[in-house]
């Protein structure tokens, strides 16, 4: 369960995220609204739960205990899996929120109930900034909202124009530079995504996961494979996010981006990337030991998830045991 900037569920069972895993906003000032959240929701239902209506629905209370809205609700009636497979059936669904209205700070509680029992939570916090240099926070976060939904529905152009708008306008907003940067190392910029990187990170950004993977991405193609190797492991070694992410994993001298979920995503993708990063730098040991890191993470992660991000850099995968093979 996890709010993000903009979210989309497939018919085909996929979620892309992007903007994952939002735990405050900052505003200036109460009463204001928010143009754009969504709340991304994964439910498994055990096979003996499967072949009956389940009742879901999602409440939202303000930090006095009011309802916001009304609860929105979703019946459901998963699918059981025919044998021998018998497991757990995963249901995502996205609750996209249009213009929500913020009347007071504090912590706003996001509740997923089944069957009339709540059974998860994430809060949202409404904290007060001063207006600064950035400006006024509500625009730059308006900016940021229709850059992260024009990258979502795949207008990557706009995108790019809307970020690059917002570093000119309000140049502090590190969230704006990491984007900006993201989008340029994606179409084969890379000189100028690591100086966008750079500055993201002197300005403070605070995911700094995702900041040294896009660092460490930037150096393998800049053919910097040591430094791409060391910042790649020091991501498999230290962090643990619980957020998702729009990242890019390796595959040769192709970028692909991959939409992780959680920790177990994040390492996987990590140690492949560690793995060409070995590869290139001439250190087949450690490439192996790192396809090793990305089964047992993809283990992890099935375990709690089902299939995740490894479905979408399988390839890559599969093109790197190849190369150690050869």
């Amino acid at each position: 369960m996890m709010l993000a900037q903009y979210a989309l569920a497939h018919d085909d069972g996929t979620m892309y995220i992007t903007g994952g895993g939002i735990e405050s906003l900052p505003l200036a000032s109460v009463p204001a609204v928010q143009p754009q959240l969504s709340l991304a929701v994964g439910v498994a239902f055990a096979s003996t739960e499967c072949g009956r209506e389940h009742s879901l629905e999602i409440t939202v209370h303000t930090p006095s205990g009011d309802q916001l809205f009304p609860p929105s609700r979703f019946p459901v009636r998963p699918l059981r899996q025919p044998p021998p497979l018998e497991t757990e059936t995963l249901f995502q669904f996205v609750l996209n929120m249009r213009d929500t209205p913020f009347a007071q700070f504090g912590k706003y509680r996001y509740t997923l109930v089944h069957n009339g029992q709540s059974c998860m939570s994430t809060d949202l916090l409404i904290r007060q900034v001063a207006v600064t240099d950035q400006g006024d926070a509500g625009s730059w976060m308006t900016e940021l909202q229709r850059g992260y939904a024009a990258y979502a529905k795949g207008d990557v152009e706009s995108a790019e124009r809307i970020f690059r708008g917002v570093t000119e306008m309000f140049p502090t907003v590190s969230d704006a530079h990491n984007n900006l940067a993201f989008i340029a190392l994606s179409k084969g910029r890379v000189s100028e995504a690591l100086k966008g990187f750079e500055r993201a990170s002197e300005l403070g950004y605070s995911r700094r996961d995702v900041l040294d993977f896009n660092i460490a991405c930037s150096q393998y193609m800049l053919r910097d494979y040591r430094s791409a190797l060391e910042g790649f492991e020091r991501c498999v070694r230290t962090h643990t996010p619980s957020q998702g992410a729009t990242l890019l994993a390796i595959d040769e001298e192709q970028l692909q981006t991959v939409h992780v979920a959680g920790p177990g995503d994040y390492m996987a993708l990590a140690a492949l990337n560690a793995g060409w990063s070995a590869l290139r730098s001439g250190q087949t040991s450690l490439a192996q030991t790192m396809i090793g890191v990305v089964r047992i993470a993809i283990g992890r992660h099935a375990e709690d998830h089902g299939v995740g991000a490894s479905a979408q850099f399988g390839a890559a995968l599969q093109h790197l045991q190849s190369q150690l093979r050869g």
